[in-house]
């Protein structure tokens, strides 16, 4: 009897160990899977970044282009 007690004890201490490994496992699997994921946030943010400036520098060289525009006709109206 005590050695059937004492195997099932070492039983559930084995199951135990066994169910606290394997959630050492998945918490480190779940870092790695975080740290990709932060990664890529990463590197799609700084893509936006870029596309940003370039919308922005084309917004910007649109707007010179339309102000000299209306500066010519401006200046031709003043000539007439």
């Amino acid at each position: 009897m005590i050695a059937g007690f004492a195997t099932t004890i070492v039983g559930m201490l084995g199951l135990f160990y066994a169910t606290l490994r394997s959630a050492a496992v998945t918490r480190r699997e779940s870092r790695a899977d975080f740290e990709r994921l932060d990664s890529k946030i990463d590197a799609q943010g700084a893509r936006l970044d870029s596309k940003i400036e370039e919308q922005g520098a084309r917004l910007d060289a649109k707007i010179e282009e339309q102000g000299n525009r209306l500066d010519a006709k401006i200046e031709e109206q003043g000539n007439r």
